[in-house]
């Protein structure tokens, strides 16, 4: 059974945690690597859990590339060659529960003693 880690920056803000007077900065911080990989061929695939669930894990910080192609944004994993294999279309415009970003929204609402870190890099085609 998985254990459900969703308030565990929370938690150390409890007057009872050893944590409660140490900085940011000296905390380990979960995180993962090409974050938005979910749903790409297995090839290019580094996580299997939707970023919702990587949060009630635990993951804190977000590693997330992204393409842009046409007027449309994809994740993506620059190890690939074929970018139908590679890509994953996100619609930053449309509210939707599946959307990655939508997911971080919803759980900072849910969970508001929490902290999240997004580092957006590999930018193909943005200017």
């Amino acid at each position: 059974m998985r254990k459900n880690h969703a308030n565990w920056m929370g938690d150390l803000m409890n007057n009872n945690s050893p944590f409660i007077n140490h900085p940011l900065n000296s905390i380990i911080i979960p995180g993962t690597h090409d974050s938005g990989t979910m749903t790409l061929d297995t090839r290019a695939r580094t996580q299997t859990l939707n970023i919702k669930e990587q949060l009630e894990h635990g993951v804190r910080y977000f590693d997330f590339r992204i393409k842009l192609s046409g007027n449309k944004y994809y994740f993506h994993h620059t190890l690939c060659s074929d970018d139908v294999l590679c890509e994953k279309k996100i619609d930053f415009t449309t509210p939707k529960s599946d959307y990655a970003l939508h997911q971080i929204r919803n759980f900072l609402i849910e969970q508001p003693n929490e902290i999240i870190i997004l580092k957006f890099q590999n930018f193909l085609n943005l200017t």
